[in-house]
């Protein structure tokens, strides 16, 4: 394999049939220390839920805009940041045989899921990144954008993710919303 060509979550997912040269590297854990300033943290719960819980100075959202869960190609580290002993896995990479899905997963219901989370969200700023090729299409996110005010728009173009041996263009748009009082 190409090692130019490995893309982490395929890296992840698949079994290599000969080990690419990064895959030979001692694999080690490595402690970094924070930077300064307000502690973080993280959350493992309902993006809905999270954001509906409190006001945020900055709110970036960059959900799932297309049909990959992608738990299943991240199982590894997936696995180490939730202590999951996975009960059945398949595969010679061991891939865990069940993820809960996102809501952003599914033609069915990003859609709204997007409307809900944006009417709850309280933000001075807001920073909303999607694919113009997503689920949800480009006139609906913007629709649903605009019933939050106004915004601005930034267009991104970037080589997409393929299996094919071809070069794929891809529209990513990043929303932005200002001095919206919480």
């Amino acid at each position: 394999m190409d090692s130019e060509r490995l893309s982490t979550a395929g890296t992840y997912y698949a079994y290599l049939k000969r080990l690419n040269r990064k895959a030979k590297k001692i694999f080690r854990f490595e402690l970094l220390r924070p930077a300064e300033g307000q502690p973080g943290r993280s959350f493992l719960t309902d993006a809905v839920d999270l954001v509906r819980r409190r006001a945020y100075d900055v709110l970036y959202l960059d959900p799932p805009y297309n049909d990959r869960c992608y738990a299943g190609y991240y199982h590894l580290p997936e696995t180490l940041a939730t202590f999951c002993r996975w009960k059945r896995v398949h595969g010679k990479s061991g891939v865990p045989s069940h993820f809960v899905r996102s809501v952003f997963n599914s033609r069915e219901t990003a859609k709204q899921s997007l409307a809900d989370i944006i009417a709850v969200a309280r933000f001075k700023l807001l920073v909303f990144h999607y694919s113009d090729d997503g689920l949800i299409p480009p006139e609906d996110v913007r629709a649903i954008l605009r019933k939050r005010g106004r915004f601005r728009s930034y267009q991104l173009t970037s080589s997409g993710y393929t299996t094919q041996n071809v070069r794929r263009q891809i529209t990513h748009r990043v929303y932005m919303f200002e001095n919206l009082q919480p």
